[in-house]
């Protein structure tokens, strides 16, 4: 999984998914934000036919490091995020 812009100056952040992790149609694929004491902060399911997907951080979340996360049925993949 690649993630940018990174850090992230705006109000999302796009994903770039290895398509062996979204084989076959599933409803278990999803991405979760951590922040820096491991809490979920946000969660989305996305869909298994696109490998690129935009995530609308809004203004939820406050400047600062996260974990973002995909658990796909096929593996699981972790990167770090900085919101600025």
């Amino acid at each position: 999984m690649k993630v940018y812009p990174n850090p992230s100056v705006n109000d999302y952040v796009n994903l770039m998914v290895n398509p062996d992790l979204l084989r076959e149609k599933n409803d278990d694929t999803c991405i979760l934000l951590r922040n820096h004491d491991g809490k979920v902060v946000y969660r989305q399911s996305i869909p298994t036919n696109t490998f690129c997907n935009k995530i609308s951080l809004n203004e939820r979340f406050n400047s600062g490091m996260y974990i973002l996360e995909l658990h796909s049925p096929y593996g699981k993949s972790l990167e770090k995020l900085v919101i600025e």
